[in-house]
């Protein structure tokens, strides 16, 4: 949550646009689904017309955008989040790498690996396979890696 408000106060610094708006939701979408799917839906509802009461808008939307990342993200939430993520590479892995990062997803599911490890997977495959909306992803890398609070998850 500091790290993404960090970047909300940020983008507030430079003057939130609606396209500004847009791609900062965008680059939350899969943290938003692993904390909680259901602010994910409302706030994306919320940005469906900006052209009216825009600062309002803006305003409810890190309001709730902050109360949704205050939840906890569950395991099963993170599956959801990981297979959503694996769909990305669905053509370009072979056989053996798609089972091998759904037995990934899988023993992290069943609390065997730290969710680092599949995420280390897919941050690998996105190296090798670069995409461009991946990329942008801070569920991937929601904060800096020297503090690694991931690593325990």
């Amino acid at each position: 949550r500091v790290y993404a408000y960090k970047r909300w106060q940020d983008m507030q610094r430079a003057g939130i646009s609606p396209k500004g708006l847009l791609a900062f939701h965008s680059a939350y979408k899969y943290q938003l689904m692993a904390n909680h799917p259901v602010s994910y839906k409302q706030l994306g509802g919320l940005l469906s017309n900006l052209s009216v009461n825009f600062d309002s808008k803006a305003e409810q939307y890190i309001t709730q955008f902050m109360a949704a990342l205050k939840k906890q993200a569950t395991r099963k939430n993170h599956c959801n989040v990981l297979q959503h993520l694996q769909g990305y590479f669905k053509q370009k892995l072979s056989h053996r790498q798609r089972v091998e990062l759904a037995a990934l997803i899988h023993d992290y599911r069943q609390g065997f690996l730290p969710l680092m490890a599949p995420i280390t997977m897919i941050r690998h495959y996105l190296s090798e396979y670069p995409d461009a909306y991946l990329e942008k992803q801070h569920y991937l890398q929601p904060h800096p890696d020297s503090i690694k609070l991931r690593y325990s998850l």
